[in-house]
Order: C-alpha cells, then structure tokens, then sequence
C-alpha cells in the first residue's frame, strides 16, 4: 500500500502548498526542494537503482507539471535530477566493488538479469538532456543552467571512464598500457566537442564550456599525462614500439589536442599572453614526454628493468645527454630561422645544463665507452650551433613571437 499512498499524500501535499498564497515564493521553493529530497531518500532506503528510476521519473512528472500548471517551483525540483546523479556516482566510492553501474537493491529483492546501471544511467542522462534541452528550447532564463550544463558533462565524462576502467582492472593493473590509454578518451572527445560541435548543447553554451569545463578537462589531461609517465606502457600482446603503441598514440592525440584548443579558443577566453603561456607548458610536457618514451626504448629493447635505477644506467645518461642536445639544436635552428631571441636563449640553458651533466655526472661513469660517445655527440652538436644557429638580434623577437 506505500507504493500508491506516498505519491498520492505528496501530490496532495504539493497541489496544497501551490495554493497556498500568504508564503513567499523562496519559501515555497525551500519546502519543494526538502520534499524533494524526502522523496529520494524514501526510495534510496529500497535501494539505489530504485532511487535512480524513480528520480527520472519525477523529473519528467516536475517539468509536465511546471508546464501544465505554470509551476516554477516544479521546475526548480526537476533539476534535483542532477545532482542525485552526482551523489550515486561518488557513492560508489565507498563501495567495495568500486563499480559504479552496480546499484545493488536493498529491501525489493529485485533481481536484474545484468547489472541496473546499463539501462537506468543511460535513462537518467536521457531524461536530464531533455530537460535541459526543453529549457534551452523554452527560454526559461534559469540562471544557474550554463553550470548544470557543465556538471552534467563532467559526469558523462567521468562514468563511462570509471566503468570501463573497471572492467579492465579486472584483467590487468592500471599502469598497464591499454588501461592507461582508456581513461583520456572521453575527455578528449569532450575537448573536440567544444570546439568543433555546432549542435545543441554545445554551440548555445559555448561560453560555459570554454570557461568551466574546458580548465576542468584540461587539468584532467595533464594529471593523466604525469600519471602515464610511471608506466612502461607494455600492451601486450602488442610488440612495443616507440610512438607507434596505445599509451603514447594516445598521448600524441592528447598533445595534438591541447595545442588545437589553444589556437581556436577565441581571443573573449583567453589572452594572447595566455596563449603563449599555454603553448610553453604544453612545449614542457612534451618534452618531459619524449624523455620517458627514451627511457621505455631502453627498456624494452635494451632490456633494463623499469624501475628508478634505469635513470642511473650509462646508457640511460648518454642517450639522455644526446637528447638534450638535439632538442637544444633544435631550438636554437628554429629560433634562428623566426628570429625570435628568448627561444634561442631556451635552447642554449638546455645546452649549458647539458654540459654542467657531461661535467658533474657523465664524467663518473665507469662505461668509458658510453661517456666516449656522449662527449664525441655532444661536442659536434655545440660546434654545429655557431654554424647553423647564430644568435638572432633583439629587434625582431617581438614581431616574431
């Protein structure tokens, strides 16, 4: 008998507090908001995929009602929908399987032929996108709708990751080369969206998404890029070969990106000064990158263990040493050829800490052949700078950076 008489009391209970005309309206949103959350915890105590179907439908039941009866406050506990998903979600959490799909049933003793989640996640994004889509279309002025935009997105960003991370934990470890190659996906697509996508909701929230989802994803994106470092990025059954294995082709497309959203972000969201701010770190990550994918060639061809005493081989120091160097070249050529002062000032510290190595650290190697190579590849390297990259005049590094 609960089942049909808690819905018909709170009916009643909202159609009474409606009518009610000596409350302020702030008030009437309060008690809403409160019976609201009353209602979701009553159907959690049966369990959370309960909850989770039964708040979808009381979105879709709020947003008829708000239309029909010109409801504002139905309105408002309409979008209690998001973030109930947000709770369920990082509930999940606590539990022991870390699953977030799994929605275990509570006192129902329902029994689902697969786990609820599959059918009742993706219900309750479909349901909470019409809403939103309807508000879009209807020109309701919530102000507050641009930030639930960008929750929701970070969700359909975070869920799917997490459950196919699961999926995979159960066959291999974390660091392993094709789970670490799974989780930036989503989060690059959502980059590529904001960019590119002139669709719903994209183009009418552009704004929101360049100025709070886009930091978010970013940040995500450069935490997973120091993570990844730690990994050898082995994908077996795959033979490892540099660039071209799951781990780093994914890191390339994150770099390729990053450095894309940088150019087409416009100038309303970020600085020219934030520009060249954001290129640099980019230039510095992939930088520290390229050094790791030296280090698992060493690894897996030269077969050292991957571990921190792989940095203090000779051949690890030499191969480094050279690196260094080249990419110092490099920029120093680069630099001459655009004229531009402070990248040639950047690649002549990357040569001088290179020297300062040889000096303090090479010079101890026992290897004397390792050390013979370093000092023989190094030396032509610097001779070739005076030759092919000379210092280019201060005058032009403005116009030119």
């Amino acid at each position: 008998f609960g089942a049909v008489l808690w819905p018909v009391a709170l009916m009643i209970y909202f159609f009474g507090l409606k009518n009610v005309e000596n409350i302020d309206e702030s008030i009437k949103l309060t008690l809403h908001l409160f019976t609201t959350t009353l209602i979701y915890f009553l159907l959690f105590w049966e369990g959370m995929w309960q909850v989770l179907l039964g708040a979808s439908l009381l979105s879709i039941l709020f947003y008829q009602l708000y239309k029909h009866y010109q409801w504002s406050q139905m309105r408002e506990s309409a979008f209690s929908l998001l973030p109930l998903m947000i709770f369920l979600s990082f509930s999940r959490l606590l539990s022991n399987s870390l699953h977030p799909f799994k929605l275990p049933d509570y006192a129902m003793g329902v029994s689902w032929p697969f786990e609820a989640g599959y059918v009742l996640w993706p219900f309750a994004f479909a349901v909470l996108y019409r809403l939103f889509y309807r508000c879009d279309m209807d020109n309701t002025g919530i102000k507050t709708l641009p930030v639930f935009h960008v929750l929701a997105l970070m969700l359909v960003v975070i869920l799917p990751t997490w459950e196919a991370s699961w999926h995979l934990s159960q066959y291999m470890s974390l660091l392993n080369g094709w789970h670490i190659a799974l989780f930036p996906l989503t989060t690059i697509t959502a980059l590529w969206l904001i960019m590119q996508a002139k669709i719903w909701p994209f183009k009418q929230h552009v704004g929101s998404y360049y100025r709070l989802a886009s930091p978010l994803l970013i940040f995500f994106l450069f935490i997973w890029t120091l993570i990844s470092l730690r990994s050898s990025a082995a994908a077996m059954p795959l033979p490892w070969i540099p660039f071209i294995n799951p781990a780093e082709l994914i890191q390339a497309i994150i770099f390729i990106t990053l450095i894309r959203f940088v150019f087409v972000t416009p100038a309303s969201y970020i600085t020219r000064k934030g520009k060249l701010t954001a290129y640099t770190v980019i230039v510095s990550f992939i930088f520290i990158w390229l050094n790791f994918v030296l280090l698992r060639t060493i690894h897996h061809w030269g077969g050292f263990t991957w571990s921190g005493s792989l940095w203090l081989t000779a051949i690890t120091q030499t191969c480094l040493s050279i690196f260094w160097t080249l990419t110092g070249l490099s920029f120093a050529v680069l630099a001459t050829r655009k004229q531009v002062r402070k990248l040639w000032i950047i690649g002549a510290t990357l040569l001088v800490v290179v020297v300062i190595k040889l000096l303090l650290f090479d010079m101890s190697s026992h290897d004397s052949i390792e050390r013979i190579v370093s000092f023989i590849s190094v030396g032509v390297l610097l001779m070739m700078i005076g030759y092919f990259a000379p210092l280019p005049p201060a005058y032009k590094e403005t116009e030119n950076v």
